[in-house]
Protein backbone atom coordinates (compact mmCIF):
# COMPACT_ATOMS: atom_id res chain seq x y z
CA UNK A 1 0.00 0.00 0.00
CA UNK A 2 1.06 3.55 -0.77
CA UNK A 3 1.59 6.35 1.59
CA UNK A 4 -1.59 7.98 -0.71
CA UNK A 5 -3.62 5.20 0.09
CA UNK A 6 -2.98 4.93 3.52
CA UNK A 7 -3.40 8.54 3.78
CA UNK A 8 -7.22 7.85 2.11
CA UNK A 9 -7.81 5.38 4.66
CA UNK A 10 -6.55 7.66 7.84
CA UNK A 11 -9.09 10.15 6.83
CA UNK A 12 -12.21 7.74 7.17
CA UNK A 13 -10.58 6.70 11.09
CA UNK A 14 -10.24 10.48 11.94
CA UNK A 15 -12.49 11.25 14.78
CA UNK A 16 -15.38 13.51 13.71
CA UNK A 17 -14.22 13.45 9.79
CA UNK A 18 -17.69 11.73 9.00
CA UNK A 19 -20.25 13.90 7.60
CA UNK A 20 -22.95 14.48 10.06
CA UNK A 21 -20.39 13.54 13.02
CA UNK A 22 -22.00 15.12 15.94
CA UNK A 23 -19.72 16.76 18.59
CA UNK A 24 -20.66 16.52 22.62
CA UNK A 25 -23.24 18.83 24.31
CA UNK A 26 -20.56 21.60 25.06
CA UNK A 27 -20.74 24.17 28.55
CA UNK A 28 -20.72 27.91 27.56
CA UNK A 29 -17.08 28.61 28.60
CA UNK A 30 -16.02 25.28 26.60
CA UNK A 31 -17.89 27.03 23.48
CA UNK A 32 -16.90 30.41 24.15
CA UNK A 33 -12.81 28.61 24.67
CA UNK A 34 -13.07 27.23 21.03
CA UNK A 35 -14.50 30.56 19.91
CA UNK A 36 -11.54 32.37 20.79
CA UNK A 37 -9.50 29.53 19.70
CA UNK A 38 -10.44 30.12 16.47
CA UNK A 39 -10.26 33.34 16.20
CA UNK A 40 -6.54 33.24 17.36
CA UNK A 41 -5.99 31.05 14.33
CA UNK A 42 -7.79 33.16 11.99
CA UNK A 43 -5.43 36.75 12.98
CA UNK A 44 -1.98 37.66 12.75
CA UNK A 45 0.36 37.45 15.79
CA UNK A 46 -0.32 41.03 17.27
CA UNK A 47 -1.28 42.70 20.72
CA UNK A 48 -4.86 42.04 20.30
CA UNK A 49 -3.94 37.71 19.44
CA UNK A 50 -2.11 38.18 23.15
CA UNK A 51 -5.29 39.48 24.78
CA UNK A 52 -6.84 36.53 23.27
CA UNK A 53 -4.63 34.13 24.21
CA UNK A 54 -4.90 35.32 27.98
CA UNK A 55 -8.63 34.91 27.84
CA UNK A 56 -8.53 31.57 26.12
CA UNK A 57 -5.83 30.53 29.08
CA UNK A 58 -8.47 32.09 31.60
CA UNK A 59 -11.28 30.07 30.31
CA UNK A 60 -9.19 26.56 30.33
CA UNK A 61 -8.38 26.92 33.94
CA UNK A 62 -12.33 27.66 34.86
CA UNK A 63 -12.96 24.19 32.93
CA UNK A 64 -12.70 20.76 35.29
CA UNK A 65 -10.80 18.05 34.37
CA UNK A 66 -13.71 16.61 31.96
CA UNK A 67 -14.30 19.80 30.47
CA UNK A 68 -10.40 20.17 30.00
CA UNK A 69 -10.29 16.69 28.03
CA UNK A 70 -13.53 17.29 26.29
CA UNK A 71 -11.26 20.39 25.00
CA UNK A 72 -8.26 18.09 24.06
CA UNK A 73 -10.63 15.88 22.46
CA UNK A 74 -12.29 18.59 20.10
CA UNK A 75 -8.79 19.58 19.23
CA UNK A 76 -8.26 16.49 17.91
CA UNK A 77 -11.04 15.98 15.70
CA UNK A 78 -11.26 19.57 14.39
CA UNK A 79 -7.77 21.15 14.57
CA UNK A 80 -5.87 17.83 13.01
CA UNK A 81 -4.90 18.25 9.59
CA UNK A 82 -6.88 17.78 6.80
CA UNK A 83 -6.24 14.22 5.31
CA UNK A 84 -7.38 15.26 1.51
CA UNK A 85 -5.51 18.51 1.56
CA UNK A 86 -2.56 16.21 2.95
CA UNK A 87 -2.84 13.28 0.19
CA UNK A 88 -3.05 16.55 -2.79
CA UNK A 89 -0.08 17.92 -0.99
CA UNK A 90 1.76 14.80 -1.23
CA UNK A 91 0.74 13.71 -5.15
CA UNK A 92 1.55 17.65 -5.75
CA UNK A 93 5.26 16.63 -4.31
CA UNK A 94 5.52 13.72 -5.91
CA UNK A 95 4.83 15.05 -9.42
CA UNK A 96 7.23 18.53 -8.95
CA UNK A 97 9.67 18.10 -5.49
CA UNK A 98 10.00 21.78 -5.83
CA UNK A 99 11.33 23.72 -2.76
CA UNK A 100 7.60 25.51 -3.25
CA UNK A 101 5.62 21.73 -3.09
CA UNK A 102 8.18 21.00 -0.22
CA UNK A 103 7.09 23.95 1.84
CA UNK A 104 3.39 23.49 1.09
CA UNK A 105 3.33 19.90 2.04
CA UNK A 106 5.02 20.83 5.62
CA UNK A 107 2.32 23.36 6.30
CA UNK A 108 -0.56 20.21 5.65
CA UNK A 109 1.67 17.90 8.15
CA UNK A 110 1.95 20.23 11.12
CA UNK A 111 -1.83 20.01 12.85
CA UNK A 112 -3.44 23.56 13.22
CA UNK A 113 -3.45 23.01 16.49
CA UNK A 114 0.45 23.64 16.77
CA UNK A 115 0.41 26.86 16.14
CA UNK A 116 -2.69 27.22 18.22
CA UNK A 117 -0.70 26.10 20.98
CA UNK A 118 2.41 28.48 19.80
CA UNK A 119 -0.01 31.67 20.27
CA UNK A 120 -1.43 30.58 23.35
CA UNK A 121 2.15 30.80 24.75
CA UNK A 122 1.84 34.76 24.05
CA UNK A 123 -0.41 34.48 27.14
CA UNK A 124 0.75 35.58 30.54
CA UNK A 125 1.38 32.58 32.02
CA UNK A 126 1.10 30.63 29.07
CA UNK A 127 3.92 28.76 29.18
CA UNK A 128 2.78 26.95 32.54
CA UNK A 129 -0.05 26.34 31.25
CA UNK A 130 0.65 24.68 27.89
CA UNK A 131 3.07 22.35 30.67
CA UNK A 132 0.16 21.47 32.75
CA UNK A 133 -2.07 20.47 29.68
CA UNK A 134 0.42 18.06 28.63
CA UNK A 135 0.61 16.54 32.31
CA UNK A 136 -3.13 15.80 32.34
CA UNK A 137 -2.99 14.75 28.40
CA UNK A 138 0.02 12.32 29.77
CA UNK A 139 -1.82 11.90 33.04
CA UNK A 140 -4.88 10.05 30.67
CA UNK A 141 -2.86 7.91 28.09
CA UNK A 142 -4.38 5.15 29.29
CA UNK A 143 -8.17 5.76 29.17
CA UNK A 144 -8.24 7.66 26.50
CA UNK A 145 -5.03 6.79 23.75
CA UNK A 146 -6.03 9.82 21.49
CA UNK A 147 -4.27 12.66 23.93
CA UNK A 148 -1.25 10.99 23.02
CA UNK A 149 -1.57 13.39 19.60
CA UNK A 150 -1.94 16.68 22.26
CA UNK A 151 0.94 15.02 24.24
CA UNK A 152 3.22 14.46 21.41
CA UNK A 153 2.26 18.12 19.71
CA UNK A 154 2.90 20.15 23.29
CA UNK A 155 6.11 17.69 23.72
CA UNK A 156 7.35 19.09 20.29
CA UNK A 157 7.06 22.71 21.38
CA UNK A 158 8.33 22.01 24.73
CA UNK A 159 11.87 20.26 23.33
CA UNK A 160 11.83 23.34 21.31
CA UNK A 161 12.16 26.19 24.08
CA UNK A 162 13.42 24.70 26.76
CA UNK A 163 16.59 22.68 25.24
CA UNK A 164 19.51 24.21 27.54
CA UNK A 165 20.17 27.22 25.20
CA UNK A 166 17.47 28.52 26.73
CA UNK A 167 18.48 27.78 30.45
CA UNK A 168 20.37 29.85 33.05
CA UNK A 169 21.97 27.70 35.56
CA UNK A 170 21.90 29.12 39.05
CA UNK A 171 23.29 28.63 42.21
CA UNK A 172 20.40 27.83 44.97
CA UNK A 173 21.43 29.04 48.63
CA UNK A 174 19.64 30.61 51.89
CA UNK A 175 20.27 33.98 50.44
CA UNK A 176 17.63 33.04 47.42
CA UNK A 177 14.24 34.68 47.08
CA UNK A 178 12.16 32.91 49.15
CA UNK A 179 9.26 31.52 46.67
CA UNK A 180 12.37 29.56 45.08
CA UNK A 181 12.93 27.99 48.43
CA UNK A 182 9.39 27.44 48.68
CA UNK A 183 9.55 25.47 45.55
CA UNK A 184 12.00 24.21 46.34
CA UNK A 185 10.83 22.23 49.57
CA UNK A 186 7.51 21.26 47.69
CA UNK A 187 9.44 19.52 44.33
CA UNK A 188 12.05 17.62 46.39
CA UNK A 189 9.52 14.04 46.06
CA UNK A 190 12.88 11.92 46.74
CA UNK A 191 14.21 13.19 50.18
CA UNK A 192 11.59 15.20 51.11
CA UNK A 193 12.98 18.24 52.86
CA UNK A 194 11.39 18.41 56.42
CA UNK A 195 10.51 22.21 56.64
CA UNK A 196 12.69 24.93 56.69
CA UNK A 197 15.49 24.22 59.24
CA UNK A 198 15.91 20.88 57.26
CA UNK A 199 16.22 22.99 53.81
CA UNK A 200 18.60 24.90 56.30
CA UNK A 201 21.13 22.21 56.22
CA UNK A 202 21.35 20.89 52.88
CA UNK A 203 21.93 24.27 51.48
CA UNK A 204 25.15 25.22 53.90
CA UNK A 205 29.04 25.54 53.01
CA UNK A 206 29.30 22.24 52.32
CA UNK A 207 26.29 21.38 50.35
CA UNK A 208 25.61 22.87 46.61
CA UNK A 209 22.56 23.51 45.35
CA UNK A 210 22.22 24.07 41.39
CA UNK A 211 18.92 25.24 39.32
CA UNK A 212 18.20 25.06 35.77
CA UNK A 213 15.76 28.12 35.35
CA UNK A 214 13.73 29.15 32.21
CA UNK A 215 13.08 33.15 31.17
CA UNK A 216 9.18 31.93 31.16
CA UNK A 217 9.30 30.77 34.70
CA UNK A 218 11.87 32.55 36.44
CA UNK A 219 10.82 31.18 39.38
CA UNK A 220 10.48 27.29 39.09
CA UNK A 221 13.86 25.66 39.29
CA UNK A 222 13.29 23.47 36.17
CA UNK A 223 15.93 20.64 37.61
CA UNK A 224 17.62 21.10 40.36
CA UNK A 225 21.07 19.43 41.57
CA UNK A 226 22.13 18.42 45.06
CA UNK A 227 25.60 17.81 45.68
CA UNK A 228 27.19 16.88 48.89
CA UNK A 229 31.07 17.97 49.59
CA UNK A 230 32.41 15.00 51.83
CA UNK A 231 35.58 13.36 53.04
CA UNK A 232 36.01 10.47 51.78
CA UNK A 233 32.53 7.93 50.29
CA UNK A 234 29.36 7.65 51.97
CA UNK A 235 27.89 4.43 51.81
CA UNK A 236 24.47 5.66 53.01
CA UNK A 237 22.22 8.65 51.87
CA UNK A 238 21.09 9.16 55.35
CA UNK A 239 24.26 11.22 55.99
CA UNK A 240 23.76 13.80 53.58
CA UNK A 241 20.03 14.51 54.06
CA UNK A 242 20.53 14.14 58.00
CA UNK A 243 19.16 17.87 59.08
CA UNK A 244 21.24 17.88 62.22
CA UNK A 245 24.74 16.83 60.73
CA UNK A 246 27.19 18.26 61.88
CA UNK A 247 28.63 20.59 58.72
CA UNK A 248 32.30 19.92 57.44
CA UNK A 249 34.73 21.83 55.59
CA UNK A 250 34.06 22.39 52.13
CA UNK A 251 37.86 23.18 51.35
CA UNK A 252 38.85 19.61 53.09
CA UNK A 253 36.35 17.73 50.83
CA UNK A 254 37.84 14.80 48.57
CA UNK A 255 34.54 13.92 47.14
CA UNK A 256 31.69 15.09 45.82
CA UNK A 257 28.27 13.21 45.71
CA UNK A 258 25.51 14.43 43.36
CA UNK A 259 22.64 12.49 45.87
CA UNK A 260 19.32 14.50 43.82
CA UNK A 261 18.47 14.96 40.52
CA UNK A 262 15.31 15.68 39.55
CA UNK A 263 12.83 17.34 36.47
CA UNK A 264 10.53 19.22 38.42
CA UNK A 265 7.91 20.19 36.02
CA UNK A 266 6.23 16.78 34.75
CA UNK A 267 4.50 18.25 31.39
CA UNK A 268 8.29 19.28 30.23
CA UNK A 269 10.04 16.38 32.22
CA UNK A 270 10.66 14.01 28.94
CA UNK A 271 11.82 17.23 26.65
CA UNK A 272 14.26 18.41 29.54
CA UNK A 273 15.35 14.84 29.75
CA UNK A 274 16.46 15.22 26.00
CA UNK A 275 18.50 17.71 26.71
CA UNK A 276 22.27 17.22 27.71
CA UNK A 277 22.54 19.96 30.74
CA UNK A 278 23.73 17.59 33.13
CA UNK A 279 25.90 13.87 31.71
CA UNK A 280 29.60 13.67 32.27
CA UNK A 281 31.83 14.35 35.18
CA UNK A 282 35.15 14.08 33.19
CA UNK A 283 35.97 15.53 29.43
CA UNK A 284 35.01 12.03 27.36
CA UNK A 285 33.41 10.33 29.87
CA UNK A 286 30.73 8.23 27.78
CA UNK A 287 29.24 6.44 30.34
CA UNK A 288 26.62 8.60 32.04
CA UNK A 289 24.51 6.13 33.67
CA UNK A 290 24.13 6.55 37.52
CA UNK A 291 26.61 5.01 40.55
CA UNK A 292 25.69 1.44 41.46
CA UNK A 293 23.93 3.23 44.08
CA UNK A 294 20.73 5.04 42.66
CA UNK A 295 20.44 7.89 45.15
CA UNK A 296 24.13 8.93 44.76
CA UNK A 297 26.36 9.85 41.87
CA UNK A 298 29.39 9.94 42.47
CA UNK A 299 32.14 11.39 40.59
CA UNK A 300 34.03 8.66 38.29
CA UNK A 301 36.74 8.88 36.24
CA UNK A 302 38.84 6.07 34.34
CA UNK A 303 40.01 4.96 37.50
CA UNK A 304 37.10 6.51 39.86
CA UNK A 305 38.73 6.04 43.17
CA UNK A 306 42.43 7.37 41.74
CA UNK A 307 40.31 10.51 39.86
CA UNK A 308 38.55 11.35 42.90
CA UNK A 309 41.41 11.56 45.17
CA UNK A 310 43.40 13.90 42.78
CA UNK A 311 40.43 16.07 42.13
CA UNK A 312 40.14 16.23 45.88
CA UNK A 313 44.01 17.69 46.16
CA UNK A 314 42.84 20.28 43.95
CA UNK A 315 42.76 23.43 45.27
CA UNK A 316 39.03 24.35 45.92
CA UNK A 317 38.02 26.81 43.36
CA UNK A 318 39.96 24.54 40.67
CA UNK A 319 37.80 21.79 41.83
CA UNK A 320 34.39 23.98 41.38
CA UNK A 321 35.62 25.00 37.71
CA UNK A 322 35.50 21.26 36.46
CA UNK A 323 32.69 20.06 38.35
CA UNK A 324 30.58 22.93 36.86
CA UNK A 325 32.13 22.52 33.07
CA UNK A 326 32.47 18.88 32.43
CA UNK A 327 29.31 17.42 35.01
CA UNK A 328 27.00 20.44 34.87
CA UNK A 329 28.25 21.48 31.23
CA UNK A 330 27.75 24.93 31.50
CA UNK A 331 29.26 27.53 29.38
CA UNK A 332 32.38 29.98 30.82
CA UNK A 333 29.55 33.00 30.90
CA UNK A 334 27.24 30.59 33.49
CA UNK A 335 30.48 29.17 35.41
CA UNK A 336 31.43 33.28 35.92
CA UNK A 337 28.22 33.96 37.06
CA UNK A 338 27.71 31.20 39.45
CA UNK A 339 31.59 31.89 41.18
CA UNK A 340 31.72 35.33 40.46
CA UNK A 341 34.79 35.65 38.33
CA UNK A 342 35.39 36.37 34.79
CA UNK A 343 35.37 34.42 32.25
CA UNK A 344 38.67 35.20 31.42
CA UNK A 345 39.56 33.72 34.86
CA UNK A 346 36.89 30.64 34.30
CA UNK A 347 39.00 29.66 31.22
CA UNK A 348 42.48 29.39 32.96
CA UNK A 349 41.30 28.36 36.13
CA UNK A 350 39.57 25.40 34.01
CA UNK A 351 42.90 24.95 32.08
CA UNK A 352 45.15 25.06 35.15
CA UNK A 353 42.88 22.73 36.87
CA UNK A 354 43.15 19.70 33.66
CA UNK A 355 47.00 20.07 33.03
CA UNK A 356 47.23 19.83 37.22
CA UNK A 357 44.53 16.49 37.37
CA UNK A 358 46.36 15.37 34.23
CA UNK A 359 49.97 15.14 35.88
CA UNK A 360 48.56 13.85 39.12
CA UNK A 361 46.60 11.35 37.79
CA UNK A 362 50.12 9.86 35.37
CA UNK A 363 51.52 9.97 38.19
CA UNK A 364 49.80 7.67 40.20
CA UNK A 365 47.40 5.13 37.33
Amino acid sequence: MDFTSLLRRKSKAVPGSESGAKGPDLSRSLRRLLSICRDLLSESDGISNAARATDAIRLYETLDRPGRIAFFDILIRDFSPNPDDLVRAVDEYRQDPSPANLRRLQQMVEPPRQELFRRLNMAVGGTRALVEMRHLALSELRSNSQLELISSDLGHLLGSWFNSGFLTMERIDWNSPAVVLERLIAYEAVHQIQGWHDLRRRLEADRRCYGFFHAALPNDPLIFVEVGLTRGMSERIQPLIDPDAPVGDPLAADSAIFYVRAAVLNGCRSALRRRAVRRRVLAGQPDQRPAASAEALVIKGQERDEVIRALGRLPHRQREALVLRFYLELSDEQIARVMDIRQSTVRSTVVRALDALGRDLKETL
